[in-house]
């Protein structure tokens, strides 16, 4: 094996404009860091590993982690939310229902970036068994919860694991060679088919066809995480902490961590997404908790940014990677799959809403109809990571984009009519996905591949944001048209019955949720037909605005598609990670010191 930095013969075959992006995301301390690393840690060309490497055990059971991983996580979050009703009526009925979502959606948030990085400095191996370790408790508390309260405190394990182990695009990448990133990407979402695109359909096929009803779900999840776990510990070996740090013992770089950067960003992060999640849903926008979090949030973020930027303390390393806002090729594409995937993100919130609504749906087929987003998002995803395999990002993604917004800007026309709703939506939410397929994969390319965990945990990151402040639009525009569409349409439906007009708001109460429809004075089974009719049209309008809405994310993602640039073909097949067996990783460190 050749002693030799990465990055020693590529850089000499980039052009001068490619050289100049590498200047600009590198870090000062980057050749101290390069030093440090032993050769075993580092990258290598593909013409270097043995073809039997892809076919041995450690290759395949490491792949076969990630995408199990992939496979848990998506289903702590999708085989749940659907169900959130029944859990409801079961253990519950809970004023904190709200959270059992909502805090696996946060604490997601606040890990992807924090593992990442972190996995970067201190190695990997760990921090995905533990993950998955977690994702395990998680599922167990879950299956056994006798209280809402309790399958909170499961979705809190479920959401920290949740952030590591959905690390699906930037391990996946870091393990094969560069030219296969986006066919590697498409392997891992096929694992995740029962929790990402069936999940709504796995779920309701659990709730309805087994005794374990809604626990079902977390029965499959403790076996997802058991079989993660275990492929983790026995085959996943990437280079140690020894090996990535040959001369500085790790009690000197935990003294010299950014700790207090750390603590910054978790907390303003977690307070500003919460104001961010309650708006418009939880409680309304002008409500003290929303204004109080939201504010107190984004002070929190300045403080953090004026930190990271000045950082006081001497021989510190700043815990953000400020130094990836310069790079506008990995910003491009970062910011691009967050307002790409927030269409997934509204269809998958809007889409149920507008099936129980306005085609009264029920049953098994109601469920299909559920999981119809979902499955043309994922089933894109992969089909846009093999074209982009062999085409580069930058035209597909283009093309995918703005298929992508007429579609789901069509989609607006009639949403009454649901064979052409619903194939406006199947064919936006394909479009989409598949662009967002590229995207996300995208982002492991211009960066230090010595740093893809800090890159790929950024992205991550951002991905999740933008989706949260489009869900958080999509909600408030949606409770507003439904407020002002409903008392109009329906008082216009049963204008011509004989129901009087002193019962009107009583009836309108009733569809909106506010009261109930029985002894209502007047009313009968015909009035009430002729008024869901009137409140079909209503809902209809509110998800057609939504859609309409939903434009302007797909605006700016197809925006940003053109700053998408094709990747270094001289770096094709570079290898930015590896993994050795149990067996050599004490002599490969003892090796690595000693040079």
């Amino acid at each position: 094996m050749q002693d030799k930095s990465p990055d020693d013969g590529r850089h000499a075959e980039m052009s001068t404009a490619q050289q100049a992006d590498i200047e600009l995301v590198s870090v000062p301390d980057m050749k101290h860091q390069e030093s440090e690393r032993a050769p075993e840690a580092e990258g290598r060309e593909l013409s270097e590993v043995p073809f039997s490497y892809w076919y041995s055990p450690a290759f395949l059971g490491s792949f076969t982690a990630i995408g199990m991983s992939f496979l848990a996580a998506s289903g702590g979050y999708g085989l749940v939310s659907p169900l959130i009703t029944y859990i409801d009526d079961d253990i519950g009925p809970s004023g904190n229902i709200v959270w059992v979502s909502l805090t696996w959606l946060l604490l997601e948030a606040l890990t992807y970036l924090v593992s990442g990085r972190l996995s970067d400095i201190f190695g990997r191996r760990w921090f995905f068994i533990i993950g998955s370790c977690i994702g395990l408790i998680g599922s167990i508390i879950g299956a056994c919860a006798q209280s809402v309260n309790q399958l909170i405190g499961a979705m809190v394990f479920l959401g920290i694991s949740s952030g590591i182990m959905l690390c699906f695009f930037w391990v996946s990448a870091e393990i094969v060679p560069m030219k296969y990133r986006y066919l590697a990407n498409a392997g891992t979402y096929i694992f995740s088919i029962p929790t990402n695109p069936l999940a709504a359909k796995l779920a309701y096929a659990f709730q309805t066809q087994t005794n374990a009803k809604w626990r079902g779900c977390f029965y499959f999840e403790i076996a997802a995480h058991a079989v993660a776990v275990a492929c983790w510990y026995f085959f996943y070996h990437p280079p140690t902490y020894k090996m990535l740090h040959r001369r500085t013992p790790v009690r000197e770089l935990l003294k010299y961590f950014d700790w207090v950067g750390l603590v910054l960003w978790i907390g303003s992060t977690l307070v500003f997404l919460m104001g961010i999640s309650w708006g418009g849903g939880l409680y309304p926008w002008k409500s003290r908790y929303v204004i109080g979090t939201i504010v107190a949030g984004a002070v929190g973020t300045c403080i953090f940014a004026v930190w990271e930027w000045k950082l006081p303390l001497k021989g510190v390393e700043p815990f953000f990677p400020l130094y990836l806002f310069k790079n506008g090729r990995y910003m491009a594409v970062t910011w691009l799959t967050g307002f790409a995937s927030s269409n997934y993100y509204a269809l998958v919130l809007m889409w149920p809403a507008a099936v129980t609504n306005i085609y009264s749906a029920s049953g098994s087929y109601e469920s299909t109809l559920f999981a119809l987003p979902g499955m043309c998002f994922v089933f894109g995803s992969i089909v846009g990571s093999i074209v982009a395999t062999y085409t580069g990002p930058r035209l597909p993604t283009i093309g995918f984009m703005a298929i992508a917004t007429a579609f789901l800007g069509a989609a607006a026309a009639n949403p009454l009519d649901m064979q052409m709703t619903m194939a406006f939506v199947i064919l936006g939410c394909f479009m989409v996905g598949a662009a967002d397929g590229i995207a996300i994969a995208t982002t492991t390319f211009p960066v230090p591949q010595e740093q893809i965990g800090t890159a790929g945990g950024l992205a991550g990151f951002m991905r999740l944001f933008v989706s949260t402040v489009a869900v958080a639009v999509y909600t408030t525009v949606e409770n507003n048209k439904l407020a002002s569409n409903i008392p109009r349409e329906i008082a216009k439906a049963v204008a011509n019955t004989t129901l009087p007009s002193a019962s009107i708001p009583a009836l309108v109460d009733g569809f909106s949720g506010k009261g109930s429809l029985d002894n209502i004075p007047g009313v009968t089974s015909a009035i009430l037909d002729v008024a869901h009719q009137g409140y079909r049209i209503a809902y209809s309008q509110a998800i057609a605005t939504v859609f309409l809405a939903n434009l302007a994310f797909c605006g700016v993602a197809l925006i940003l598609s053109f700053f998408v640039a094709n990747n270094d073909a001289s770096q094709a097949n570079y290898i930015a990670g590896h993994i050795h067996t149990k067996a050599d990783e004490r002599e490969l460190e003892i090796a690595g010191r000693d040079r």
